[in-house]
C-alpha cells in the first residue's frame, strides 16, 4: 500500500511540474485531474484558440510517449468528446493531444501531438 501511495504522490508532484512548465508558456490550466464514465485526462489547458489534453506520465528513465496504449488514447479522446459536450465555450477552438514525460530526475519532455484522434476507435464518431 506504502507503495501505491508513493506512485501516486510521485504523479501528482509530476502533474504540478507540468501545470507550472504549461503555464510558465502561456496555457491557462482549465481541469486538473478531469475524470468522466469515459476516463481520465491529467491536465485541460488552453492558449488563443488551443485547446490541448495532456497526459502525464512519470518513470524511472524518461519515457517515449509512446508507451501510452491505443486503449488509454480511445479513453482520452472520448473523455475529450465528453468534456466538449459540456463545455460550450470550447466548441470552436483547434485541439490537441499532448503528453508530458517526467523522469525521476526532474527532466522532462514535452511532446505536442503525441497522437492524432485518427489514432483511436473513435474517428468515425469524430
Amino acid at each position: 500500500m506504502g507503495r501505491n501511495l508513493s506512485n501516486h504522490k510521485r504523479g501528482i508532484d509530476a502533474e504540478n511540474i507540468a501545470i507550472t512548465y504549461l503555464s510558465n508558456i502561456g496555457y491557462t490550466i482549465f481541469k486538473h485531474r478531469y475524470k468522466t464514465k469515459y476516463g481520465e485526462i491529467d491536465l485541460i489547458a488552453y492558449k488563443k484558440n488551443l485547446l490541448i489534453f495532456v497526459e502525464v506520465k512519470n518513470r524511472k528513465k524518461l519515457p517515449n510517449y509512446d508507451i501510452i496504449l491505443n486503449k488509454q488514447k480511445t479513453r482520452s479522446c472520448e473523455t475529450a468528446m465528453y468534456f466538449l459536450a459540456q463545455h460550450n465555450q470550447f466548441h470552436n477552438f483547434n485541439m490537441r493531444f499532448d503528453c508530458f514525460l517526467l523522469d525521476r530526475y526532474g527532466n522532462f519532455k514535452y511532446v505536442e501531438n503525441a497522437w492524432d484522434v485518427s489514432e483511436s476507435k473513435l474517428m468515425g464518431v469524430l
